[in-house]
């Protein structure tokens, strides 16, 4: 993933677009199974959507875990950061 896409949303957009796909695969989903007994060429145009819709499914689960994470390490590094500090000072009074 490049920088853009890791400091463009916050793992709250992350998520709400993983839901928003997640809906969209089930609305085609859903399609796919009614139009199942319409004709070849409906059926492969149905068939190509939903792979596309399964595909950028798993793209946007796949930002939401690196956003996830991303967030996570930078807790980390925060807390990692304020402990040295409050040792510095400590140190420094003593």
């Amino acid at each position: 993933m490049n920088k853009t896409i890791e400091n463009s949303l916050s793992p709250e957009e992350h998520r709400k677009r993983f839901e928003e796909e997640k809906a969209n695969y089930a609305h085609i989903h859903n399609l796919y199974s009614y139009e199942s007994e319409t004709s070849n060429m409906e059926l492969d145009n149905l068939t190509r959507t939903m792979l596309e819709a399964d595909t950028a499914l798993k793209a946007r689960a796949e930002q939401e875990k690196l956003a996830r994470k991303l967030m996570e390490e930078r807790q980390a590094k925060k807390f990692a950061a304020k402990t040295a500090i409050q040792k510095a000072i400590l140190e420094l009074e003593y």
